[in-house]
């Protein structure tokens, strides 16, 4: 194969063609997973042969790569304050392989941005009462932040803080909110 990608003439390559340059559209849009440049050429109708020898070429050029994508993904969604739970279901609904996903997330996830996502998230939850937020208050923004899929530790962490500043020396009447998260 050449140094640039394979442009098939005749008719028998019409639709790889039309293939490539349909998955070479999404590319520039933004970067896609195997999985999606498959489902989507599928649904546009291209046979399995052309689906998997347009994805072998992109994947040769290094035009997609999963483990790539993934190890993105996981710093966007760190940097935009999601939790672990919410970027490995990003990572899975984009097609990631769980294999992948997981060893991205073992590999880039940094758990303290995590409990200091939970702090803003607790923080935004809590602001709006305009006053002292009271214990049932800070409990109810705990479950929240357990419903978005900050990890217990994560969440004891924002509510120690939470409390904290709520004037309470001691957290500890929050360790059964935090026992009875999902």
């Amino acid at each position: 194969m050449s140094s640039k990608l394979s442009d098939s003439s005749g008719d028998s390559g019409a639709p790889r063609k039309r293939a490539l340059r349909r998955a070479l559209a999404m590319l520039t849009y933004r970067p896609r997973s195997r999985e999606e440049i498959c489902r989507d050429l599928s649904v546009k109708g291209f046979k399995p042969d052309v689906v998997d020898d347009v994805v072998a070429e992109l994947s040769e050029k290094r035009l997609l790569c999963d483990p790539s994508l993934a190890r993105d993904i996981v710093a966007s969604g760190q940097r935009s304050g999601k939790s672990r739970a919410k970027i490995y279901s990003e990572l899975r609904r984009r097609g990631i392989d769980r294999e992948v996903a997981e060893e991205s997330l073992e590999a880039c996830f940094d758990a303290s941005l995590e409990r200091e996502a939970a702090v803003k998230a607790m923080d935004c939850l809590l602001t709006p009462h305009g006053h002292s937020p009271s214990c049932e208050d800070i409990e109810k923004a705990a479950r929240k932040l357990a419903g978005r899929g900050f990890s217990s530790s994560a969440v004891a962490y924002a509510l120690r803080d939470a409390s904290a500043r709520a004037g309470e020396t001691d957290g500890s009447r929050f360790l059964d909110t935090v026992n009875k998260l999902p």
